[in-house]
């Protein structure tokens, strides 16, 4: 029974420890498989981290690469900022020299200009020429009066007649205007030169003079006078080669014509077959208009005032060659928008001559207000200077 026991106590033991290795085995076997999970996890990690490796190498490159890539673009970037900057410089010396080449271009078309209006020593000649030959016509046209106002049969010469008129400069607009004018304002003229040159209060000479009279006066034996006295050198108007006459009765008769200026200044009835001014004379004239001095007389004989100073700006251009209606390009010529450095002279009767100042507005008026008493005798022994003795006797006790 002991034995039994003892025996039965041994297989109770054996099957104890059977069951432990039986659990330890398990527990083998468990351990192996996590051993295997793990090992394979980190066969796994290793690959992803030999992948990540050899990207990171990959990425090492290609910075690398990029770093070399840079540095390159630091070069170039070096080099065409060094290209850029010497382009600068060219460019800086090819502006300088630019503006060095406009200078002389602009020295040169100063030059052209100078000459092209600086005559040669031919055609200043001819142009000095011609003012001789003009002066020659003027005085030969002028030498006896004219048809209006010898009112005799026989030929009366221009200087056996004229004695100087007494001629006021300043104007008066109203008998109102007139009482309040101080004598200052109004100076007498002893001498024609006189109405052509500056004042005290002037600092260039007139270059628009209006000049008034009552009907009868002497408005046009004025200003024959004034262009025999120049052509006779008696006057001096400053810088003056060429004048003419021009008179309303004329621009009357030629109603809408049109007309170049050359056209319309060799109708002026003191020029003869030698004065007629040809394209050469005509081109000096209008390069150097302040030689010119135009007389144009009996303005109040034009009836149609607001044609003769209308605006033909869009109509005509500013042109002396441009042919026009008489109407426009007398307009041009009086409102100074061709030849404005010439002198300009107009007559007119007063109540015209005031309504003309009021729109051009004259550099200077002058009022021809007739003879004086001593004039009046010295006319008069003029007249009757080859008459009988009893004749003038007669005369100048009247």
């Amino acid at each position: 029974l002991s034995l039994i026991r003892h025996c039965a106590s041994q297989d109770t033991d054996i099957l104890q420890g059977i069951d432990t290795i039986c659990n330890k085995l398990d527990d083998l076997k468990k351990g192996l498989e996590e051993l295997k999970q793990e090992q394979q996890q980190g066969q796994e990690a290793i690959k992803q981290g030999q992948s990540g490796l050899q990207k990171g190498q990959e990425d090492i490159k290609q910075g690398q690469s990029g770093l070399q890539q840079g540095q390159e673009d630091i070069k170039q970037g070096q080099s065409g900022l060094q290209q850029g900057q010497e382009d600068i410089k060219q460019g800086q010396s090819g502006l300088q020299q630019g503006q060095e080449a406009i200078k002389q271009g602009q020295k040169e078309i100063l030059k052209g200009i100078q000459d092209l209006h600086k005559p040669s020593p031919s055609s200043s000649a001819d142009v000095d020429l011609y003012s001789i030959k003009l002066k020659e016509a003027i005085t030969m046209q002028t030498d006896l009066l004219p048809r209006r106002i010898d009112q005799s049969r026989l030929p009366l010469k221009t200087d056996d007649i004229f004695t100087n008129l007494t001629v006021y400069q300043g104007k008066q607009k109203s008998l109102h205007e007139k009482a309040e004018k101080s004598q200052c304002a109004r100076k007498t003229v002893t001498e024609i030169t006189e109405i052509f040159v500056s004042g005290e209060n002037e600092e260039e000479n007139p270059k628009s003079i209006l000049i008034s009279g009552e009907p009868g006066i002497g408005k046009t034996l004025f200003s024959h006078k004034i262009v025999r006295d120049w052509s006779t050198d008696c006057i001096s108007i400053p810088n003056i080669k060429f004048t003419y006459l021009i008179t309303f009765r004329q621009l009357v008769m030629l109603g809408n014509k049109e007309l170049t200026l050359r056209e319309l200044l060799n109708r002026s009835p003191l020029l003869n077959e030698r004065t007629m001014i040809d394209e050469k004379v005509m081109t000096h004239i209008a390069q150097h208009s302040d030689q010119l001095f135009i007389i144009f007389d009996g303005y109040d004989e034009y009836k149609d005032h607001n044609e003769l100073l209308g605006d033909f700006e869009k109509q005509f251009e500013n042109d002396t060659k441009t042919k026009m209606p008489v109407a426009a390009l007398i307009s041009k010529v009086i409102q100074r928008k061709i030849l404005r450095d010439s002198v300009i002279i107009i007559t007119s009767r007063p109540g015209e001559a005031d309504e003309l100042d009021k729109k051009l507005h004259f550099n200077r008026c002058v009022e021809i207000t007739g003879f004086s008493e001593e004039q009046v005798l010295q006319y008069v022994e003029k007249y009757f200077n080859s008459k009988p003795e009893e004749v003038k006797k007669m005369a100048m006790e009247k």
